[in-house]
């Protein structure tokens, strides 16, 4: 199986580097890139295809709904999961093209499930792509073989609605749980273990960083 690749965009540096450490004990065999600029962005998804792009819409250098659309136009699309604080909501000009909407404070649990449900979302989406693309070059579209394309195409696209009406019922289900919880659930989260665990592994991996460099200066020496 191909290893997914994900990219991350933020304009906060502390926050991609926690995305990454949480993304990368979600998807173990993932390949997955950081970066605090559109334009930086918008050039690996041209380069590298990635599969799932999570965009923190708080971008310092251009709107998070600029780079939306520009990284819309990019082919083969990736499946986009735009990141937004808590009481911010995504523009409706944007609601049915990104496949998912994670909110901040980011539980790992969320992340998890979410970007699991678009990669499978993306790698259907390919595959659709390629049995359309075989379809188009054939030069009778009429044979059994074409015949069973399309029946693959139908099949893979009923997948991919399911999955894509199945994440929506999952965002309406949780705007409903916030909607009908208590203000002190929202300090809750920073007692929640996903997130603590999360926080933990981040300060083991800036250590980790910090050691190899204190034993590289000193090897120097």
């Amino acid at each position: 199986m191909i290893a997914p690749r994900i990219l991350i965009l933020s304009s906060e540096v502390q926050g991609l580097e926690f995305l990454r450490c949480m993304v990368e004990h979600t998807v173990l065999d993932g390949k997955i890139k950081t970066t605090t600029s559109t334009e930086e962005a918008l050039k690996e998804i041209q380069r590298n295809k990635y599969h799932v792009v999570l965009c923190d819409m708080d971008l310092y250098e251009a709107s998070g709904a600029v780079f939306l659309e520009e990284a819309l136009c990019i082919w083969p699309r990736p499946t986009i999961i735009p990141i937004v604080r808590g009481e911010a909501t995504l523009s409706r000009a944007y609601d049915h093209v990104a496949f998912s909407c994670l909110r901040k404070p980011l539980a790992y649990d969320a992340l998890s499930a979410v970007l699991h449900r678009a990669i499978e979302f993306n790698l259907l989406h390919r595959r659709v792509e390629r049995y359309s693309q075989v379809l188009r070059l054939m030069n009778d579209g009429t044979g059994v073989y074409a015949d069973q394309l399309r029946s693959r195409i139908v099949k893979t696209e009923t997948a991919m609605r399911e999955l894509w009406e199945g994440e929506r019922e999952e965002r309406e289900r949780g705007a409903l749980m916030e909607l009908e919880s208590s203000p002190e659930d929202c300090d809750a989260v920073l007692r929640d273990p996903s997130f603590g665990w999360a926080v933990e592994t981040l300060l083991i991996h800036t250590a980790d960083k910090s050691r190899r460099k204190v034993r590289k200066t000193s090897k120097v020496a």
